[in-house]
C-alpha cells in the first residue's frame, strides 16, 4: 500500500512520466507510408496522363533519338522480308502487304492465295504489322489520309536510285519504287532519323521535298506500280538516299516524313 501511494504521489507531482509504448511508433510508421503511397501515386497519375499527350507538339532529345532508332529499325524489318520473299521467288507485284490492323486496303489479287509472298503473315515474311507510337506523330495531321499508319506505296521514286535519274518521275511507273513511310512524325524525331542516317547537315532542319511526294488518294500498295511523282528536294540531299526524312509541302499537305526503300526498281 506504501509503495502504491508514492507511486500515485509520484504521477500527481509530474516526477514520473508516462512511458511511450509501441503504438506511438506505429502510428508514426503508418502516416509516414501513407505519404510515400500518396507520392507514388501522384507520380504514377502523372506519368499515365504524360503518355496521353501523344498530340503535344515537344519531345525530349532523348525519347526523340529513341523513336528514331525504332522506326529504323522496322523499316528494316521490313526491307529484310522484302528483300527475303523476292530471292524466295516472288515477284515485285506478287509481294503482297495485306493485313488485319491497318485500315488501308493493301489486298493484292497478284499475290499468291497461300499467303508465301505475305509479308505480313507467318507462311511468308513472318512481320507484325505495327503502328507509329502517338507520342511520334504530330496531331496537327490527324485529319490527313494515312495519319498513324505505315503506309506502303509504290506510287513515287528518288532520284539516282534504281533506274531512276535526275527526273525520276518522267520515267513513269518503270521507275516507282515500293516504299515505306512512316508520316507526320514530329520534327525532332525527323531530324534524329536523318543524324543517324548521315542525310544533310547534322541537326538542320530537315530537306523540304519540291513537289508532291505520293498522292493523297490510291496510294497503298495493291501489286502495281503507278509512278508519276518523285521525292526530291531542290538542294538534291535526298538523291539516291533509300531511306531519309522530309518535310512536305504539297502531297503529303505538309509534316514531316521518314521513307525506306523497300524495292528499289
Amino acid at each position: 500500500m506504501r509503495v502504491f501511494l508514492k507511486l500515485r504521489a509520484g504521477l500527481a507531482r509530474g516526477n514520473i512520466k508516462a512511458r511511450k509504448t509501441p503504438r506511438n511508433g506505429e502510428r508514426g510508421n503508418v502516416l509516414f507510408y501513407i505519404l510515400i503511397a500518396v507520392a507514388l501515386i501522384a507520380a504514377l497519375s502523372y506519368a499515365v496522363s504524360s503518355t496521353g499527350r501523344g498530340g503535344s507538339t515537344d519531345i525530349s532529345a532523348e525519347r526523340a533519338n529513341l523513336a528514331a532508332s525504332e522506326i529504323l529499325e522496322y523499316a528494316n524489318v521490313l526491307s529484310s522480308a522484302t528483300t527475303q520473299l523476292k530471292l524466295r521467288g516472288c515477284s515485285d507485284i506478287e509481294v503482297s502487304f495485306d493485313n488485319t490492323i491497318s485500315g488501308t486496303d493493301y489486298s493484292n489479287t497478284n499475290a499468291p492465295a497461300d499467303n508465301t509472298c505475305n509479308v505480313f503473315h507467318v507462311a511468308g515474311g513472318g512481320v507484325q504489322y505495327i503502328d507509329p507510337e502517338a507520342e511520334w506523330l504530330d496531331n496537327d495531321f490527324n485529319a490527313e489520309d494515312y495519319f498513324g499508319e505505315t503506309l506502303i506505296t509504290a506510287t513515287a521514286c528518288v532520284d539516282q536510285i534504281g533506274s531512276g535519274t535526275a527526273d525520276c518521275a518522267a520515267a513513269g511507273s518503270g521507275a516507282a519504287e515500293l516504299i515505306a513511310v512512316t508520316g507526320f512524325i514530329k520534327e525532332e524525331i525527323c531530324i534524329s532519323l536523318n543524324r543517324k542516317l548521315g542525310v544533310g547537315t547534322a541537326g538542320a532542319a530537315p530537306p523540304v521535298d519540291d513537289g508532291s511526294a505520293w498522292p493523297t488518294s490510291s496510294t497503298a500498295y495493291q501489286g502495281n506500280y503507278t509512278g508519276g511523282t518523285r521525292i526530291q528536294d531542290s538542294g538534291q540531299i535526298l538523291d539516291g538516299r533509300k531511306a531519309a526524312c522530309f518535310e512536305a509541302t504539297t502531297n503529303p499537305a505538309g509534316g514531316f516524313h521518314f521513307y525506306k526503300v523497300l524495292l528499289a526498281r
